[in-house]
């Protein structure tokens, strides 16, 4: 069992299983706690969250799901009473058509098998709207013995391993059929909702990095430029966007008089960082020749730095994820 289980569903399954005195009548209890019509509903909406999340959810909140929050609850929750399990994913049987089985991709389905000594891998169906649970998991689990269920219940399981109970076996390579008599086609795994549902989150998140991609673009145009002049000059123009995008005034005027009303607002290495900037913009602006430019974008990194471990109106995260200086 994962160590970061929940307690909420321990204690859960613990309730349970609390009068039952052997794994297979453990297992059919969960098996019928799931599948009881007054506690839980077949929903092709998953349950909220992440991880655990979407479990516990499904189990102590909404108690509403579809064939994989079923299977995956109860081969979770027979690992926490000590039984091995796994969550097998195919088909349901399908249709008959003249003597033949149409078995489609709407027939998916996800179930659990639980692990018992001397029988190997036994399925169970805790789905209740989707297919009949199998005759071995509800005939009277009082008289199977506490190996698993007796010889004359034929569980059809795979070959036996010979692991023990209390091993992780190794899945047989021939799959165990299921039969026909007790599956029951009928709703089909929602694979267009769960499409739908992917490309809206998709289209979500990508719409709301959208602000943030559009400003890191436009700063590594700036501070890739190979012209000095235009190098300093999109440098400056970084330092502003910086100071907008924090929520600052920027001052007006030449750079210089704009250095002079801005430097009081940075440490000293970068307001020194900022005087160096100022000097640049001013000689690309006015003198003959710009000269030899310092390191214009360390300076930059340097002003950016101070302004994120200040105190400004806009937290780092506004300032990131949705740039005023876009939009001013």
């Amino acid at each position: 069992m994962p160590a970061d289980v929940p307690n909420a569903i321990i204690t859960l399954t613990h309730r349970i299983t609390a009068s039952a005195n052997t794994p297979v009548q453990q297992a059919t209890a969960i098996q019928d706690y799931l599948r009881d019509p007054r506690r839980f509903t077949y929903s092709t909406t998953a349950p909220p969250g992440d991880g655990f999340d979407v479990l516990t959810n499904f189990l102590t909140r909404s108690r509403s799901g579809y064939c994989i929050h079923f299977a995956a609850a109860m081969a979770l929750m027979a690992r926490i009473e000590g039984i091995p399990s796994r969550v097998s994913v195919g088909f349901l049987p399908g249709t008959e058509v003249d003597g033949l089985w149409q078995v489609r991709g709407t027939n998916m389905h996800a179930w659990p098998e639980l692990y018992f000594q001397g029988y190997g891998w036994v399925r169970y169906e805790p789905t209740a709207a989707v297919a009949e649970s199998p005759a071995w998991s509800v005939e009277n689990p009082n008289s199977v013995p506490q190996a698993g269920p007796s010889a004359s219940e034929s569980a059809e399981p795979s070959a036996e391993p010979s692991a023990t109970a209390s091993s992780s076996p190794t899945p047989s390579s021939t799959p165990t059929p299921v039969p026909e008599s007790t599956q029951n086609p009928g709703r089909p795994f929602p694979w267009r909702t769960v499409l739908i549902s992917v490309g809206v989150a998709i289209a979500v998140v990508l719409l709301a990095c959208t602000p943030m991609l559009l400003r890191i673009g436009r700063r590594r145009r700036r501070l890739s430029a190979t012209d000095p002049s235009t190098l300093v000059a999109g440098a400056w123009r970084e330092v502003h966007d910086s100071w907008t995008d924090r929520g600052l005034s920027w001052p007006q005027g030449s750079p210089r008089a704009q250095y002079a009303a801005a430097a009081d607002q940075l440490p000293g290495d970068a307001a020194e960082a900022l005087a160096r900037l100022a000097r640049a913009e001013e000689r690309a602006r006015y003198a003959r020749s710009i000269g030899e430019i310092e390191d214009v974008v360390g300076d930059v990194e340097t002003v950016r730095s101070a302004l994120s471990e200040g105190e400004t109106p806009r937290p780092g995260w506004l300032a990131t994820w949705w740039p005023r200086s876009l939009f001013h």
